[in-house]
């Protein structure tokens, strides 16, 4: 096997899953339109399998931003086009480790990520998973923070990053549900 970055076809691949995670972000953003199905318009079930089989040959540690984003692209599809938030969850989770082996774990970015995780949890019904992802977001990014009112940010956040995650569409009463796990979680400390 080539080495990672001596490989024509992961540079290639790395060059086309940006792409179409870019377009797929703007496709979200500007135009409204529903993350799964960005996904899918910018790069096909058989082409994110495809390139998902290079990534697997390869450690974490040198996999890069291109494949936590496949990952990513991958379980939303799985949760909102196929119906498997525990596949979903399973690839979040994958995305998270990449883009933790790449930079680190002390940045806001990990927070989004393991709100990402949060959100898939709740859907398979894992509230107590859920829980405790919130306490070590809490404890790591927020606790020891000068944050202004942190737990009403704190919990605020949790809705923002971590409900689209959960479902597509805005549900007050799931959003409560994570304002109180949030809230259960800052108090644990």
């Amino acid at each position: 096997m080539k080495p990672y970055k001596g490989s024509p076809e992961l540079r290639a691949a790395e060059e086309t899953i940006q792409k179409a995670h870019s377009t797929a972000a703007k496709l979200v953003s500007k135009d409204g339109v529903k993350m799964a199905d960005a996904a899918k318009q910018t790069l096909s079930a058989p082409a994110r399998h495809h390139y998902l089989g290079l990534y697997v040959k390869f450690p974490v540690q040198i996999q890069h931003i291109a494949a936590a984003n496949l990952w990513i692209m991958e379980g939303v599809c799985l949760m909102e086009k196929e119906k498997r938030p525990e596949a979903a969850l399973e690839a979040y989770e994958k995305a998270a480790a990449i883009k933790e082996a790449v930079r680190g774990s002390l940045s806001f970015e990990r927070a989004k990520d393991l709100w990402r995780i949060v959100g898939a949890s709740m859907a398979c019904g894992r509230d107590s998973s859920a829980e405790l992802l919130l306490t070590t977001i809490w404890h790591e990014f927020f606790a020891d923070n000068y944050i202004k009112d942190p737990q009403h940010k704190f919990s605020g956040w949790t809705v923002f990053y971590a409900l689209p995650w959960w479902q597509s569409r805005q549900d007050e009463r799931k959003a409560m549900l994570l304002k109180q796990l949030a809230l259960k979680a800052a108090k644990s400390s």
